[in-house]
């Protein structure tokens, strides 16, 4: 038996498939999104991976916003037209985090990254989560709602409402900007998210007041959604992952908020952990019929 892992980002898809043995890996990368609602391109990447990996038995599919019902239709008519016979299994991609760090274990996990949410379970494999409702709603803590909210604040400078940071002439260089005012077309701009995002990992690694400000705003509402979490799991153990925690500085400040708890930073594929665990259920499945 062959079972097939696959791990869906923005711009890049990866996939592994596990035989029990060893596996085969490949990834590919995209200019245009590869969002599971672009099906278009989601189908190129599919096929592509079919022609490099072959034609597993079992696959396990990790996209970020796979819980939505849209979305996960659309996901499962693509990798139906490319692999019908294949038995499948969509996940969200917390899902698919969760599953590589804990298996059916208690935990929770953490991701801020472009968007964020806190995700886990107790030990009777009962879900809990908080946030991950989108950039207009939610999100906090994570690289665009820091972006924004800097960006934000230089806006109402140039209204006269607040006061001048050093941030605010880093913004317009960053983003090749004449003036202040220009900083609104962001929000127009094509894969604007991960534009505005992008300006967290800069503006953390030279920290200015505002920058400081913002960022003890973001860890404590974030920090808000993973005690809700534990508490509902009785977990002991947090999984980060996503590009926030590449800074030293967001991740400093989020582990002092939670010393008496096992952390660890989760920056692997999860395509391969995702196959072999599913191959194991699968085969355990088999021996017990």
């Amino acid at each position: 038996m062959k079972v097939m892992g696959i791990d869906g980002g923005g711009s890049n898809l990866s996939a592994s498939v596990y035989d029990g043995s060893g596996f085969e890996k490949t990834q590919l990368s995209f200019s245009s999104n590869l969002s599971i609602v672009e099906r278009k391109s989601l189908l190129e990447a599919l096929n592509l991976m079919k022609s490099r990996l072959g034609t597993p038995e079992a696959i396990v599919a990790s996209f970020s916003g796979a819980g939505d019902p849209i979305r996960e239709r659309i996901l499962s008519e693509t990798l139906n037209e490319v692999f019908p016979a294949a038995y499948k299994e969509i996940i969200p991609d917390i899902e698919g985090i969760y599953r590589s760090c804990f298996l059916e274990n208690p935990g929770v996990v953490v991701i801020a990254g472009t968007g964020s949410v806190v995700y886990g379970k107790n030990s009777k494999g009962a879900s809990f989560r908080a946030g991950g409702w989108g950039h207009l709603f939610s999100d906090e803590g994570s690289a665009f709602w820091i972006s924004k909210e800097l960006i934000a604040n230089a806006l109402k400078y140039r209204d006269g409402l607040v006061s001048r940071d050093p941030i605010f002439e880093r913004l317009l260089k960053y983003f090749n900007l004449k003036d202040l005012e220009s900083l609104a077309n962001l929000q127009i701009s094509r894969n604007f998210k991960a534009k505005i995002a992008s300006f967290t990992e800069p503006a953390l690694a030279n920290p200015t007041p505002l920058v400081l400000r913002v960022l003890d705003e973001a860890i404590e509402l974030l920090s808000k959604m993973i005690n809700l979490i534990l508490i509902k799991t009785n977990s002991k153990k947090i999984v980060l992952s996503g590009g926030c925690f590449k800074s030293a500085l967001y991740t400093k400040k989020i582990t002092e908020k939670f010393s008496n708890y096992e952390i660890e930073i989760f920056d692997n594929r999860i395509d391969p952990y995702i196959a072999k665990e599913l191959f194991q259920r699968l085969s355990t499945e088999k021996a017990n019929r």
